[in-house]
């Protein structure tokens, strides 16, 4: 039986854990700002919607069937 080579850490391994910690935080930080333009959208009056926001609209739509 044929063994294949063996692995060893090196020292771009030691640099993963802190990256990945730093790229999680940033996602974290774009989820938070995609948050709150979503909720200013949703929020906003519409003239299409007689004035009314999508978020007032989407509620009542779901009471009505709930």
């Amino acid at each position: 039986m044929r063994s294949g080579p063996v692995w060893y850490p090196t020292d771009m391994d030691d640099d993963t854990g802190p990256l990945k910690k730093l790229l999680d935080t940033l996602r974290d930080q774009v989820d938070e700002e995609a948050l709150g333009i979503e909720h200013r959208l949703n929020t906003m009056p519409r003239r299409s919607l007689h004035w009314s926001t999508a978020h007032h609209v989407y509620t009542a739509a779901v009471a009505m069937t709930g």
